[in-house]
This record gives C-alpha cells, sequence and structure tokens, in this order.
C-alpha cells in the first residue's frame, strides 16, 4: 500500500464503539464536497487508501473502518453483536458529521453499499450522490430463496467446521477472481467476523421505495442522485445482477466499471478515473 503524505486519521465514538476514520483534508481555503467510501463485509478502510489520493483535489476524500472492524472496536471488550442496519446508518453519520459537510457524496460497495442505500431511505437529505457498487440486494432476485438457502448453509460450515470451509464455499460465488493473485493484507478484512457476525444482517433489503422516493424529491436540489454500479469481470454474479435489478426499481443508471467485485483494489488509477466520471455526470462536485 502506498501512502499518500496527507493521510490523517482520528476517532469518533458512536453507541458504544471507536470508529476509527482516514482522511485527507483539503488545502487551506478550500472547501471541496466530503466524499465517503463505506466498506462492504471485508469492514476494512485500508482498501480504500490508495484510492483516496485520486478523488483530490475535487473532494475531500475520506473512509473509515466500520464497527467491529479494524481499529473501530467496541469500547467493551470483546462485546460483539450481530449487524444492525439502522446502528450502521448512525455509525456512518457520527464520521461525517464530524466533518461539518453536509449533503455528502457517497462511493460504497457490496453489503457498505446496502448500508448507503439504508442511509438514503432514512435520510435522503443527507446524500448528496451514491454510487452503490454491486450491493448484494438477494431479495430482487428471482434465485432468492435458492441464495438465502446459500447462506445458511455457508453459516452451518462455520458453526460445523470453521471459518475457512465456510469462506471456501462463498466463494464459489463470487465472479471475476479467475486468475487474480489475492492481495492479502488488511483490505482482506476478517472473513471470519463477516460470517459470524455480518453475513445474514446484509440480507436485510433496504426501503427502496423510500430512496427512490428521496430521490425523486432532491433532483431539484442537487441532492439525492443514485448510481448503481457493477464490475465488468462481475459478469452474472448475484451482486451484479442484483445491482441491475435494483437500478430498475431505482428507475436510476446502472454503470458497469472496472474489474470484478473489488476492483479498485486491482486497477486503482483505472477505476478512480471512472469514479470521477460518474460522479461529475451525477453532478458530484458542483
Amino acid at each position: 500500500m502506498t501512502s499518500h503524505p496527507d493521510l490523517i486519521s482520528g476517532t469518533t465514538t458512536n453507541e458504544g464503539c471507536t470508529l476509527h476514520y482516514t482522511t485527507i483534508p483539503p488545502p487551506p481555503g478550500t472547501s471541496p464536497p466530503l466524499l465517503l467510501f463505506i466498506p462492504g463485509g471485508a469492514g476494512h478502510s485500508t482498501q480504500f487508501l490508495t484510492l483516496l489520493p485520486h478523488m483530490l483535489p475535487d473532494y475531500q476524500p475520506a473512509t473509515f473502518s466500520r464497527r467491529q472492524h479494524g481499529l473501530s472496536t467496541p469500547l467493551i471488550r470483546n462485546n460483539h453483536v450481530q449487524l444492525n442496519p439502522c446502528q450502521q446508518v448512525r455509525d456512518v453519520l457520527a464520521v461525517v458529521d464530524g466533518s461539518d459537510k453536509q449533503p455528502f457524496s457517497i462511493f460504497a460497495s457490496s453489503g457498505g453499499a446496502i448500508i448507503a442505500l439504508h442511509l438514503a431511505a432514512m435520510y435522503p437529505a443527507r446524500v448528496r450522490q451514491l454510487v452503490a457498487h454491486e450491493p448484494p440486494l438477494v431479495t430482487l432476485l428471482p434465485d432468492y430463496y435458492e441464495l438465502l438457502e446459500f447462506f445458511f448453509k455457508v453459516q452451518a460450515l462455520y458453526v460445523t467446521e470453521g471459518w475457512e470451509a465456510a469462506m471456501e464455499l462463498f466463494q464459489t460465488r463470487m465472479v471475476g477472481y479467475e486468475g487474480v493473485p489475492r492481495l492479502g493484507g488488511e483490505g482482506e478484512g476478517d472473513v471470519e467476523r463477516f460470517v459470524r457476525f455480518e453475513m445474514m444482517g446484509f440480507a436485510i433489503p433496504p426501503d427502496l421505495e423510500g430512496v427512490r422516493e428521496g430521490f425523486r424529491r432532491g433532483k431539484g436540489e442537487g441532492k439525492g442522485r443514485v448510481v448503481m454500479a457493477v464490475g465488468r469481470e462481475s459478469r452474472d454474479a448475484f451482486y451484479a445482477r442484483s445491482a441491475r435489478r435494483a437500478a430498475e426499481v431505482l428507475g436510476c443508471e446502472c454503470v458497469e466499471m472496472t474489474g470484478n467485485h473489488t476492483g479498485w483494489r486491482y486497477e486503482t488509477e483505472v477505476f478512480a478515473g471512472e469514479l470521477r466520471g460518474v460522479l461529475e455526470a451525477a453532478g458530484g462536485s458542483e
């Protein structure tokens, strides 16, 4: 990982958890809009750190490790609980409220995109733009019950044989990683924590009607613009299919971006250029 010399880190506390965030402050005398990167099941902010500098100078980029991931640890030792989407939304707002920048733009991946959609439904006025990259909204798919059964099998395998066996099964549904080396490091996240505490919570669907209504109301104010995104290498993976279906439900655009489910980790500069284009088309820095 290449560090940017101006990266700074900080913490804020919300509902019994210290949340660790990273940002690049804008130059003195400038006030670009905040662009928050929300991680998915991996949960750790490290996966986005090489992407942040590419968003300068039009945005103040920031990211954070979600509750129970990385340095974002509960104040009470080992006080880990099942994922609560509403609490995850409040965590996002706790991180953002320290920046005094509202509304703000979001790039969110996978389960993080589900959290962002919950946020857009609950607090539409807070969202300037949202690029939701491959949220696994399985309830929208015709094979929903097959996928639900699959997730329960993964969780049962975790209980009986451990997280490595569970993730080996889970990885059979990941598309676009054939022949691609694993990058390792903190960006891979804590997969055991994902299976144990979060996987089933991400199956709770956001109120897409609420997102659509907020999108409709905010159009004239430069707020509430939602764009779905899929990786070109993800092809017909369930999370890519669900993103396309969500775009149909929301009446918004679905764009293709480079790579697979985590394409920015492999082709950072290309991905960043595409993301800037998507945000610009949505009026991201206006």
